[in-house]
């Protein structure tokens, strides 16, 4: 007799790793709405520079500053707990990159942590 649960391509997961994984689909829509506000205001700040009164130029600095700045930490802190829980954006991406220029800056290449750079 053959376990008919033997074959399913999906793991059966508990009740705490299906309300984990609830929670990570929820912030990563969190993160994809919080990125489409931070480029609706980059289209405003850039749309504010274009004019020439004062009054534009001060908006613009104030939605790079406030505006934009607060939005990048959201995403950059919904970031953070969506890979704790396994999932990933385009932040994990970007710290990948800077953490492997950092090793490269470092001496710590690839190239050389494999032994190929003897001097």
């Amino acid at each position: 007799m053959t376990n008919p649960t033997a074959h399913t391509d999906m793991p059966v997961l508990t009740a705490t790793e299906q309300y984990l994984h609830t929670i990570r689909m929820r912030l990563e829509d969190a993160f994809a709405y919080l990125k489409i506000a931070r480029h609706a205001s980059v289209v405003c700040i850039a749309a504010s520079k274009q004019t020439s009164t004062d009054c534009d130029e001060e908006v613009a600095t104030l939605l790079f500053n406030v505006v934009s700045h607060h939005i990048d930490m959201q995403m950059r802190a919904i970031s953070t707990i969506v890979e704790e829980l396994g999932g990933r954006t385009e932040f994990t991406e970007g710290r990948e990159q800077l953490r492997d220029l950092h090793d490269k800056v470092n001496g710590q290449s690839e190239y050389a942590a494999e032994g190929g750079d003897n001097g």
